[in-house]
Formats: C-alpha cells, structure tokens, sequence
C-alpha cells in the first residue's frame, strides 16, 4: 500500500506545494501517509484525488495549529503581567497546591507550555472536552480560593 501512494508523492507535493508552500505540503503528505499506514485504512478507488484532499486538509490543520499558537503568543505578550504583584503569584502558587496532581499538570501544559486541549486529551487519552472541564473546575478553585484569601 505504501508504494501505491508514494507513487503520487511528487505529483501532490508539486500541486499542494504551489499553493500552500513545498515544506508544508511535503510534512503534510508525510503525515497523511503515516495515518493511512498507522489505521491500515483502506485506499480510495480514486487514490490521487483522495491523496490530494486529504493533503490539503492536513495542510489546512497545521495552518489553524500555527494561527492558534501564533495568537497565544500575542496574547500572552500583550498581557500586562507587570500590573501583578509578586503576592499575586503566589496566592495563585499556594492555590495551586491545593489542586490534585492531574489538575495541576493539565493547568501546567495548558498555561505553561502552550499545549491545546486536543493535545493535552491526547496525551491523557480522555477526549477533549474533559479536559476543558478539569480546566474551568481548576480555575474555578484558584479564583475561589485568591477571592476568599483577599477578603481575609
């Protein structure tokens, strides 16, 4: 099966290439490929057009994953963390230690290292949604527990 796709290889890395860039269309393909023979899906009746849009979806996939990480960053740059006092940090610090050790850990990936939630399920093998629930249920607790310690 392999050799099969890999016989369009150069015809759908030219056409994709031209529109969306070579290196992208080429990481792509690779990773269009890799599923196919990871799954052992079958091969379409039509292989080249199915290579070709199955192409351009991946292609269209790492795009929306760049732009998300791209508007994280400007996000998190615009963010005014100079405003915050170093008590601020550590009530969040010592909120955080209250968390269960999984909570924390998806906080951690999330905020810290910029992971997606899709990523994050992943890595946990629980769906998305999941973990969009630990997330609000931590941060939750943390603003809970911030709120109550500044009253005090």
């Amino acid at each position: 099966m392999n050799a099969e796709l890999l016989q369009y290889r150069n015809e759908v890395v030219a056409i994709q290439g031209s529109r969306f860039g070579y290196d992208v269309a080429e990481d792509a393909f690779q990773q269009v490929v890799e599923r196919i023979c990871r799954t052992s899906a079958p091969v379409a009746v039509m292989p080249r057009a199915w290579l070709l849009h199955a192409t351009k979806m991946q292609i269209f996939t790492i795009f929306r994953g760049e732009t998300r990480r791209r508007n994280r960053e400007k996000e998190y740059s615009e963010c005014n963390v100079g405003a915050c006092g170093p008590e601020d940090f550590s009530a969040v610090a010592s909120a955080m230690k209250l968390l269960p050790k999984k909570d924390r850990v998806i906080l951690k990936l999330m905020f810290y290292r910029g992971l997606s939630q899709i990523e994050i399920a992943n890595m946990f093998g629980v769906n998305q949604s999941s973990i969009s629930r630990s997330i609000q249920k931590s941060v939750g607790a943390i603003r809970r527990k911030i709120h109550i310690s500044d009253s005090l």
